[in-house]
């Protein structure tokens, strides 16, 4: 891989939801997690090791999704309350790419979501 994916930063709001915010770093396998509702806040970061298999079948799913060809910013306005979304994607050479939305989502971008899986499960937990 000759520019590798180095940090994959997820996060995400609902009008009536929790604030979710993630981060993995791919060269250390580092998950993080943090989950703030109008009920509570998570009262630490949820940290999630990943081997290195898992990092590599991580690296392979983001980079199907091609970041680069991202917009900006999606949006769909006939939808007044949803999901605010933001991703901000570090590759080995410094290029950062960010994209968000409103309601609206680029294609496969549930593969974002299934990501932080283990993270989520464990806020489940507690």
């Amino acid at each position: 891989m000759r520019n590798p994916l180095t940090k994959f930063e997820f996060a995400s709001h609902g009008y009536f939801g929790p604030h979710e915010v993630y981060s993995l770093d791919l060269e250390t396998g580092l998950m993080i997690g943090r989950m703030v509702t109008y009920e509570f806040i998570h009262p630490e970061e949820i940290r999630f090791q990943l081997d290195a298999d898992t990092i590599r079948r991580v690296r392979n799913r983001l980079s199907r999704l091609q970041l680069p060809k991202w917009a900006d910013y999606y949006i769909n306005e006939s939808i007044i309350d949803g999901e605010q979304w933001s991703v901000i994607a570090t590759y080995a050479d410094g290029t950062v790419i960010e994209s968000g939305g409103s309601n609206d989502y680029p294609p496969r971008f549930g593969t974002v979501r299934n990501l932080f899986k283990p993270v989520q499960q464990q806020f489940l937990k507690d």
